[in-house]
């Protein structure tokens, strides 16, 4: 049984995709101080991309297509978590499949 078909029984949700952002703040005050110049740094036309020390990729005026490292089953930790959260709260099993 798909989640989607399991909550959409309980709830009456047809479709369900859930999903996480992630703050530049979660990396503490070098992650903001580095957000905070790279985004003066571009606008300025100082740089076409932003410097990045701290983070994988360049935050300012990108989108991120993964957080975290990613696990044997393809996933990132990140993503992982939204599926062990969502377990939790509908008190599935650890083993319930969650497409």
């Amino acid at each position: 049984m798909k989640i989607d078909f399991f909550i959409g029984a309980i709830v009456g949700i047809l479709f369900w995709r859930p999903q996480t952002y992630q703050a530049a703040s979660g990396a503490g005050q070098p992650g903001m101080d580095e957000l905070k110049e790279g985004t003066r740094a571009v606008l300025s036309g100082e740089r076409e991309v932003a410097e990045n020390k701290i983070f994988a990729h360049p935050l300012p005026f990108n989108v991120i297509p993964h957080i975290d490292k990613f696990q044997e089953n393809g996933y990132t930790k990140e993503e992982m978590k939204v599926t062990w959260e969502t377990r939790k709260i509908c008190s599935l099993p650890d083993d319930f499949p969650l497409r």
